[in-house]
Protein backbone atom coordinates (compact mmCIF):
# COMPACT_ATOMS: atom_id res chain seq x y z
CA UNK A 1 0.00 0.00 0.00
CA UNK A 2 1.33 3.83 -1.28
CA UNK A 3 0.77 6.51 1.20
CA UNK A 4 -1.50 7.84 -1.79
CA UNK A 5 -3.57 4.60 -1.35
CA UNK A 6 -3.66 4.74 2.64
CA UNK A 7 -4.99 8.11 2.15
CA UNK A 8 -7.52 7.80 -0.12
CA UNK A 9 -8.85 5.32 3.00
CA UNK A 10 -11.93 6.88 4.90
CA UNK A 11 -10.77 7.79 8.36
CA UNK A 12 -12.33 4.88 9.87
CA UNK A 13 -10.45 2.54 7.65
CA UNK A 14 -7.09 4.78 7.91
CA UNK A 15 -7.33 3.60 11.98
CA UNK A 16 -8.41 0.39 11.46
CA UNK A 17 -5.61 0.01 9.04
CA UNK A 18 -2.80 1.49 11.18
CA UNK A 19 -3.46 -0.84 14.68
CA UNK A 20 -4.24 -4.03 12.81
CA UNK A 21 -1.25 -3.60 10.37
CA UNK A 22 1.05 -1.03 11.57
CA UNK A 23 4.30 -1.83 14.04
CA UNK A 24 4.23 0.61 16.79
CA UNK A 25 7.41 2.44 16.95
CA UNK A 26 7.85 5.39 19.58
CA UNK A 27 5.65 7.61 21.71
CA UNK A 28 6.21 11.63 21.73
CA UNK A 29 5.08 13.85 24.28
CA UNK A 30 5.28 17.18 23.55
CA UNK A 31 3.75 20.07 25.94
CA UNK A 32 0.12 19.45 25.19
CA UNK A 33 0.30 16.90 22.47
CA UNK A 34 0.85 13.23 22.56
CA UNK A 35 2.10 11.65 19.05
CA UNK A 36 2.46 7.72 18.73
CA UNK A 37 4.17 6.81 15.63
CA UNK A 38 3.14 3.48 13.71
CA UNK A 39 4.84 2.43 10.76
CA UNK A 40 2.95 0.31 7.78
CA UNK A 41 5.21 -1.62 5.99
CA UNK A 42 4.45 -2.43 1.68
CA UNK A 43 5.12 -6.70 3.23
CA UNK A 44 2.74 -6.53 5.78
CA UNK A 45 -0.21 -5.92 3.39
CA UNK A 46 -1.86 -8.03 0.50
Amino acid sequence: MTLYEYKMLSENDQYDTVFSKGTFLDIHIDVNTKYVLYAIFNNSLP
